[in-house]
């Protein structure tokens, strides 16, 4: 048996510029079913230091190719509008890339049981390989549910982006109904990316699959310093705008309850944020970590305050794995195989994160129970070779066995 990645994204132990991990982790799961093999072109721009060790844990069975320079002219932004003349309708640019004859040669001497394609923007590439081999193509979102959210949201107001969001939003609508004629299959690691896939395409190609993880640390004491160590992490950008000016902003407000925890940002473009606040609240901010997982294990409590989002955050499962206490909206955890009050926090206003602090302060146990579920559900639900399974049952068996029980934790 043998299967065969193409991705966009080269993959990654750990995330890097995108969601790289989730292909890694699911080809070593494979590796269990099937020889694999891996093409991509590094579009996430990951460094040789760490692809190295990618392409060592698949035994050299990584094969890194850059776009040639006319793939590069032919999926530009500055060079869309010539393009797009020649499309009888309006498409992402990625699109339009297409693999070369010599590694189409290559992918024929193979001769794969199986094609993953990732992410379903890959569509040139679809087209090329859906009459002669079997294609599982993994989103892994449905981008229409990530534009419709948006549009719900403060950011994309007062950014000015509304109609950029639309033609973004027609764009993908487009895209998803193209993706069903060339494709098997869909992997979605995302309930409602699922039910909203169905709807755009009518068809019933498309799958919820958990979002596979990885990362197991020890177990950790929570609440054992002076002070209770919170950390956020990402980007403050549209996924957490609205949500963390709104949470700060009510913070600031109750600064006095707030004195025995410290703010920990990871991420980029904080620095203007960081500012407003720390005078209010004891903050500090990190531009980058070497190591993702150790650094954040070092703290108690991980805050996803997420204004929008879809599919499965890969951070929300890497802090559940760690044993934090993690408190977050609804779009953080959903997917997610937690519970609220039973393995997450889940808030609907900034008056709830207040609460469950203070109350942390005088109920240590009770949290610290809550965080220890929260690690064993993500342990149980989304490990790799479970994932793994589902992806080689339903491919080569025709067999969905992502049971109902499991529905029932998301």
């Amino acid at each position: 048996m043998k299967i065969l990645l193409i991705s966009e994204l080269a993959p990654t132990v750990e995330n890097y510029n995108g969601p790289s991990a989730l292909n890694y982790h699911l080809l070593h799961a494979l590796k269990k079913y099937a020889d694999v093999y891996i093409i991509t072109t590094n579009g996430n721009k990951v460094p040789y230091a760490i692809l190295k060790k990618s392409i060592s844990s698949f035994k050299n069975k990584y094969d890194i190719r850059k776009r040639s320079l006319l793939m590069k002219l032919i999926v530009s932004d500055r060079t869309d509008w010539l393009f797009s003349m020649f499309s009888l309708i309006s498409l992402p640019n990625l699109t339009r890339y297409k693999l070369s004859m010599d590694i189409l040669k290559k992918i024929e001497n193979f001769n794969p049981d199986l094609i993953i394609v990732y992410p379903d923007v890959l569509l040139g590439v679809m087209k090329q390989l859906g009459e002669k081999y079997k294609v599982l193509v993994i989103g892994p979102d449905c981008n229409p549910l990530f534009g419709l959210r948006t549009l719900d949201d403060r950011y994309v107001y007062d950014k000015n982006l509304f109609n950029k969001t639309l033609i973004n939003l027609y764009r993908q609508i487009n895209l998803e109904k193209q993706i069903t004629k060339y494709c098997d299959y869909v992997g979605l690691v995302g309930l409602k990316d699922q039910m909203l896939f169905k709807k755009i395409t009518n068809s019933k190609k498309a799958y919820f699959i958990p979002h596979p993880h990885y990362s197991l640390s020890n177990d950790k004491h929570l609440f054992a310093t002076a002070k209770i160590k919170i950390v956020v992490s990402g980007k403050y950008d549209i996924y957490t705008y609205s949500a963390i000016n709104e949470m700060f902003e009510y913070f600031s407000v109750n600064s006095q309850c707030l004195q025995e925890f410290s703010f920990t940002f990871i991420g980029k473009n904080w620095t203007g944020f960081i500012k407003r606040w720390n005078s209010v609240l004891d903050i500090k901010h990190i531009d980058w970590v070497d190591n993702y997982i150790e650094e954040i294990s070092s703290y108690d409590i991980q805050l996803f305050p997420m204004s929008v989002g879809c599919g499965t955050k890969g951070k929300v499962l890497d802090a559940l794995s760690s044993g934090l206490l993690c408190i977050g909206t609804r779009f953080a955890f959903e997917n997610i195989a937690v519970r609220d009050k039973e393995s997450c926090i889940l808030y609907e206003s900034p008056n709830d994160v207040v609460f469950v602090l203070k109350d942390l302060l005088i109920r240590k146990e009770k949290y610290k129970q809550i965080a220890k579920r929260g690690k064993l559900m993500v342990r149980e639900y989304h490990n790799p070779d479970y994932v793994g399974k589902v992806i080689y049952e339903l491919c080569f068996n025709n067999r969905y066995i992502v049971q109902e029980a499991i529905y029932n934790n998301f």
